[in-house]
């Protein structure tokens, strides 16, 4: 799939969402050879999550994950246009 990305003129990221030792495993498998970034939240913060028992993020722990994907490819100048996306995300985000 890298290969793939890479003929096409991208990099391919993978984004780590959850916080698990299955995924912290994953992430270190595949280092090296790809780019990784962590954008998980703490979703035992009940401020960060849907419903107490859940273990998904609610819509202020998704802003803070695609903040944190917009400022990792921006500081890796991965992004063609960044502002234009920042803009456009961050209005996609906001809206009811």
């Amino acid at each position: 799939l890298d290969s793939l990305v890479k003929l096409n003129g991208a990099q391919m990221v993978v984004a780590n969402i959850f916080q698990s030792q299955e995924s912290d495993q994953m992430i270190q498998s595949i280092q090296g050879w790809v780019r990784t970034v962590d954008i998980s939240v703490d979703v035992n913060d009940p401020d960060l999550r849907i419903l107490p028992n859940d273990g998904h993020p609610n819509a202020r722990g998704h802003q803070l994950m695609a903040n944190r994907l917009i400022s990792y490819l921006q500081n890796n100048n991965l992004l063609s246009h960044p502002q234009s996306l920042n803009d456009s995300l961050h209005d996609y985000l906001e809206s009811p």
